[in-house]
């Protein structure tokens, strides 16, 4: 007996297979998106890190040279042995001179003015500041191996960071902590046109070194070439390839605005160190704080203020005062004073029998400007019993007035 199987084969209609492309097309879009917001967080972490070991690095430049170093041609491509190299030394005297205009360039390295404070100590025009490549290459020599490398001075996009220094701390002779010519400001707001220095004092950062982010706007490229020429005014991150002495930090903003901002930027700043600064050009350093410093304490009184044991091999005091008000000072040098001179501190016998002399005291003699006086009493003279001992199992616990050795357990 024969068997008879009946049916149809249906496919997708048009209709279906639009609408299964369509969702497709919508889930990979989200799924770019996605991951291009995955790419943009992880490259721009990478340029942070980066930039953290990059200012690391200068920090021991400075150390081994004592000074901030020149910046490099970035027109040169990173794989030339001359690359990350401060520009010659010529180049940079002549740039940081006052007297050479701003906006001039030599070296791929160009000037412009900061502040216009005294960063030099010595006029009153505005001070320079040079912008170039990251030196990478005399940071590394300068440095360890931990240092920044040739590969530090890459962002994960492929271009070069920039370098801005303030052009006089690039000379030994004039290099201070506490100088500084350039500016970093918050980005603009509708309240606060100009935005808000985040250094203190203003104007005084030493160094800022930039990473310009997914649109690279006015970096050179790993090849010593300009992919994306800067225009002022277009984009917030635009302030910081504008050719001034004034560079603007924000938040990450990627709208298509003017308010389009994506750098990341590494400045120092020395409102702290502002308390202390170099005599001269010498390595020695005092306190400039107006007010009471304490150690050990919260309420100081004076301007060094040490609550508790201070331990030192040698101790310089040029007057030794009353703790309470300051008063009564007298001159340690007379401590050593010979016996003969009557300003030593000891106590002459009184003569009473089985009574000693002793020192129970230091104060003033009462004279201008006053000297330290020993202040003396009498104690019961003991002569403990040279062969006072304990029974077995104890300890000696004191002496009575008598000499006697007074034992027991402890």
């Amino acid at each position: 007996m024969a068997s008879r199987f009946s049916g149809s084969c249906q496919g997708f209609t048009l209709i279906e297979i639009a609408f299964v492309m369509l969702a497709s097309a919508l889930l990979m879009s989200t799924g770019l998106t996605m991951y291009r917001g995955y790419m943009n967080d992880k490259y721009t972490n990478e340029s942070y890190q980066k930039l953290r070991l990059v200012d690391s690095a200068i920090s021991l430049f400075i150390n081994a040279r004592g000074r901030l170093p020149c910046p490099s041609d970035p027109r040169i491509p990173i794989t030339d042995l001359n690359a990350g190299r401060e520009i010659p030394i010529a180049s940079c005297v002549f740039l940081r001179d006052p007297t050479t205009a701003p906006g001039t360039c030599q070296s791929g390295v160009c000037v412009v003015e900061g502040r216009d404070t005294d960063a030099d100590s010595e006029a009153l025009d505005g001070d320079p500041v040079l912008i170039g490549g990251l030196p990478f290459r005399d940071l590394k020599d300068a440095g360890s191996s931990s240092s920044a490398s040739q590969q530090d001075s890459i962002d994960p996009w492929g271009f070069q960071f920039t370098f801005a220094v303030s052009g006089y701390l690039t000379d030994q002779s004039k290099y201070r902590a506490s100088f500084g010519a350039i500016d970093v400001r918050t980005e603009p707001t509708v309240a606060v046109p100009a935005g808000v220095s985040v250094v203190d004092p203003v104007s005084s950062s030493q160094y800022v070194v930039i990473g310009h982010g997914k649109n690279h706007l006015g970096a050179y490229t790993a090849y010593g070439q300009i992919g994306f020429p800067c225009t002022p005014g277009v984009t917030r991150d635009s302030d910081n390839c504008d050719g001034n002495g004034s560079f603007t930090v924000g938040l990450r903003r990627e709208a298509n605005t003017v308010d389009y901002f994506d750098d990341t930027l590494f400045y120092n700043s020395y409102s702290l160190s502002m308390l202390w600064d170099f005599v001269g050009t010498t390595a020695d350093i005092y306190n400039r704080n107006p007010g009471f410093v304490g150690i050990g304490t919260s309420t100081p009184t004076q301007q060094l203020d040490v609550a508790g044991d201070i331990k030192a091999t040698t101790v310089t005091a040029r007057n030794l005062c009353d703790k309470t008000d300051g008063s009564n000072c007298w001159s340690p040098d007379l401590l050593a004073a010979p016996a003969a001179s009557g300003l030593s501190l000891y106590c002459p016998s009184t003569g009473v029998p089985g009574m000693a002399d002793v020192v129970v005291g230091i104060g003033p003699d009462g004279s201008v400007p006053p000297k330290p006086r020993a202040l003396c009493g009498t104690v019961p003279l003991v002569i403990p019993s040279l062969g006072s001992t304990c029974p077995a199992g104890q300890f000696v616990l004191s002496f009575n007035s008598a000499g006697v050795a007074q034992c027991g357990v402890p």
